[in-house]
C-alpha cells in the first residue's frame, strides 16, 4: 500500500492511521505547488484531480479523497472498529466528524501558511517547495 502525501496536508490523517494500525505501507511525497513526486514523476498520473490524499491499494487501484481513504483504512481491521460499518448512527457520526475536520479544522492549519508571522521556511515546507527530510 502506498500513501501519496505532503507535509501539513490532509494526508497527515491517513498517515497517522497507517502508523497507529500498523499496516505496512510506503509514502510517496508530493510537492503540492508543482504536483511533482520526489522521483520527478507527475502526481497527475496518480490522481488526475491533483489533490492530496490518495492511496494506492495492494491491487494497484487508486482511491482518492481523504474521507474515503480514511474510511478504507479504518475498515481494514474489523476488530479495531475504527469505522463502525454495522452501526448506522456510529457511521454517520464518523462521517460528520471527518467532514468537519476536513472542511473546518484543516483550513485553519492551511491559512497559517499565508500569515505574515509564519517564517518563510515554514511556508515553503507547507507548500511542498522544500522536501521533507523524513520519508516515512
Amino acid at each position: 500500500m502506498k500513501l501519496y502525501a505532503s507535509p501539513f496536508a490532509c494526508s497527515l490523517a491517513p498517515h497517522i492511521v497507517l502508523h497507529e494500525t500498523g499496516h505496512p505501507h510506503e509514502i510517496a511525497w508530493v510537492r503540492l505547488r508543482t504536483k511533482e513526486l520526489l522521483d520527478g514523476g507527475s502526481y497527475f498520473n496518480v490522481n488526475p484531480k491533483g489533490k492530496i490524499s490518495a492511496i494506492e491499494r495492494d491491487d494497484g487501484t487508486i482511491l482518492t479523497e481523504n474521507v474515503a481513504v480514511l474510511c478504507y483504512l479504518g475498515s481494514m481491521d474489523a476488530e479495531k472498529n475504527l469505522v463502525p460499518m454495522k452501526d448506522r448512527d456510529g457511521f454517520l457520526r464518523l462521517m460528520e466528524w471527518l467532514n468537519f475536520v476536513s472542511t473546518e479544522i484543516h483550513k485553519q492549519i492551511l491559512w497559517t501558511s499565508f500569515s505574515p508571522a509564519t517564517p518563510d521556511e515554514m511556508k515553503r515546507f507547507v507548500t511542498g517547495e522544500i522536501a521533507p527530510k523524513v520519508l516515512s
